[in-house]
């Protein structure tokens, strides 16, 4: 027992120092560097199977759009990152109201039930913004983003709607909790790639503040989240009820920063993706070797 404590520690403490990193990552500006795309998890199977990954990575086209936001001027980086934004809440909050409805979990559906509220303000306060200082609707402000935005806002949307309908499909039990926390630490990690940017560059002092305060309340979640999942999954996986989670395959392309890019905007997205890479590793690594040792105990 002591063993496995010391090892859920050593992995969530892991997964914190690493998601830190980039929140604390300087601004400074040099030519742009290569930023690691690291591959989404993929769809669930209905039902609550975990697949191979316990833990759903944070979704490629997030740091494109990370990239992107860190290129752009001022009034188009405020309307386009507000527009997505509340585009994420608004899923949150979707996800969330079916944890609330099919969970079993109390602590995670404590979670679900303050997210319910806490997305919802936040979207409406995007809203308002929005309407308030460009009068646009998030739906309008989406539309006049440059193309390569709109491209990849798209795809992020897309995802985040599969995310639901996945969530949708798994049966109410204990199971839902799992799948559950999964889409959540990778919406959350998705996130959290976005919103340097207007953290560092927004023009009203309020976004830069809701930027930086977002994205401490993104990694806080993820860690907690990847906490929860280590303890769960590994006793799942030693009575035999979950398959062994395979380590997160390799990046397998390299996206670029484009001309006006920073070096934060290379850097941030790359730092956010190696903590999940490392995390998904870490939790690998752990529950091989807790199945291994219920082996040898059985044996």
């Amino acid at each position: 027992m002591a063993i496995f404590l010391v090892r859920r520690v050593t992995v969530v403490a892991a997964c914190t120092a690493s998601l830190l990193l980039t929140a604390g990552t300087a601004v400074w500006s040099v030519p742009a560097a290569p930023v690691l795309a690291v591959p989404h998890g993929g769809p669930t199977p209905p039902g609550g199977d975990s697949g191979e990954s316990a833990v759903m990575p944070a979704d490629p086209m997030a740091y494109e759009l990370g990239r992107i936001l860190a290129s752009l001027d001022a009034k188009e980086l405020e309307t386009t990152f507000l527009a997505q934004l509340v585009a994420q809440h608004r899923v949150v909050v979707d996800l969330a109201k079916l944890e609330v409805e099919r969970g079993t979990d109390g602590a995670v559906r404590d979670r679900a039930r303050a997210l319910v509220t806490d997305q919802g303000e936040r979207a409406e306060q995007g809203v308002k913004w929005l309407r308030d200082w460009y009068g646009l609707t998030p739906e309008q402000a989406a539309e006049k983003a440059p193309a390569e935005a709109r491209e990849a806002m798209a795809a992020l949307r897309e995802g985040m709607a599969r995310m639901v309908e996945e969530l949708r499909g798994v049966d109410k039990g204990a199971g839902f909790d799992t799948e559950f926390a999964r889409r959540m630490v990778s919406l959350a990690s998705s996130a959290a790639v976005e919103f340097p940017a207007p953290q560092a560059r927004a023009t009203h002092p309020e976004l830069r503040e809701a930027a930086a305060s977002g994205m401490t309340s993104q990694l806080t979640g993820v860690t907690a989240l990847i906490g929860w999942l280590t303890g769960q999954v590994a006793d799942a996986q030693e009575n035999g009820t979950l398959p062994t989670p395979q380590t997160a395959p390799a990046p397998q392309g390299l996206a670029h920063a484009g001309a006006g890019g920073t070096q934060t905007s290379a850097a941030l997205p790359a730092v956010a993706g190696a903590a999940l890479f490392a995390c998904g590793a870490g939790l690998g690594l752990t529950l091989a070797r807790r199945r291994r040792a219920a082996a040898v105990r059985r044996g």
